[in-house]
């Protein structure tokens, strides 16, 4: 997909007459539309691999070819600006959008002329879900931020935004789990029979379809937070990023309760743009052996199920 003509010819037919901040609030939603964290960044800073960190770091996102956008903040926060600076040159009330941070995080900011600024964010949110996940569930963003504006409340302007490009604020997802919560918990403890059965749940039924690795496992902490009041890592969850260096690829490995006494192992992959789930049956070290995990291995590995 050319996502800067894909704009252009949104913001020509729908939004000519719209505001600038109307206009990057479009242009940030369809971008983290598209986005997809590169779960590699988590491996190699976890794992200290600076060739693998660097490469993901640098890595360009090419807005005329956005297909399957791959990347981290780096790459999130150069490629809205080449957006916005290519989209909304010719607004009267624009100024520039520029990168801003360091080597452990990018982000953007947006400056028009009247003085309003704009922070672009999109992992730094108040609730620590991603808007890679948020915008694609139409859970209200949290990494836009409208600062300085000199004629209005700045969150008016950023509700009032979201509104006139009509992004849904109903939060429907959330109030979906909040239904399941009901269904499965009824009031009661959640037990690490209820933990297993959630996460049954949650791997057969979520739509993870534009999801990368780590937005799946964002909705699989946002669903047990929701249901359960309570952290994956508190009920006996864990996940470890493999990386299979061969492909270029990662995988999540994910260590559940099956009772009080015993624990399965289930393996999340991407396979032709789909999420695939497979238990892991043979011994969980064996399995862990043929990946470069030793870092992750000797806080991940507990007692395995019968």
């Amino acid at each position: 997909m050319n996502l800067l003509k894909k704009l252009e010819s949104e913001i020509e037919e729908s939004y000519q007459n719209a505001t600038t901040i109307d206009k990057i609030f479009l242009i940030y939603t369809r971008l983290c539309e598209q986005f997809q964290y590169d779960s590699r960044w988590d491996w190699s800073r976890n794992e200290n691999n600076k060739e693998v960190q660097n490469e993901v770091f640098n890595q360009e996102i090419d807005i005329t070819n956005a297909e399957k956008i791959k990347a981290v903040c780096s790459g999130f926060a150069k490629a809205y600006c080449d957006l916005s600076n290519t989209l909304l040159i010719f607004d009267e009330n624009y100024d520039i959008s520029l990168t801003e941070g360091s080597l452990s995080h990018v982000y953007a900011s947006t400056v028009l002329k009247d003085g309003t600024t704009i922070k672009i964010d999109p992992f730094m949110t108040t609730t620590s879900i991603s808007d890679s996940l948020n915008v694609k569930k139409e859970i209200l963003p949290g990494g836009i931020e409208v600062h300085n504006s000199p004629d209005y409340n700045d969150d008016y302007l950023k509700e009032k935004a979201l509104h006139n490009i009509n992004y849904p604020c109903n939060n429907l997802y959330i109030k979906f789990l909040h239904l399941v919560k009901e269904e499965l918990l009824r009031n009661e403890e959640c037990t690490p029979e209820k933990m297993n059965e959630l996460f049954q749940f949650f791997k057969e039924t979520s739509n993870f379809n534009n999801l990368g690795l780590k937005e799946v496992h964002e909705l699989f902490f946002l669903t047990t937070k929701e249901t359960t009041n309570r952290m994956p890592h508190d009920l006996n969850v864990k996940k470890m990023v493999l990386y299979d260096s061969k492909n270029q690829e990662t995988k999540y490995l994910y260590q559940v309760p099956k009772d009080s006494e015993n624990v399965e192992y289930y393996i999340a992959e991407e396979k032709d743009k789909n999420i695939i789930w497979n238990q892991i049956e043979e011994p969980i070290d064996e399995y862990i052996n043929q990946y470069d995990n030793q870092n992750s291995k000797k806080y991940f590995l507990t007692k395995q199920s019968k």
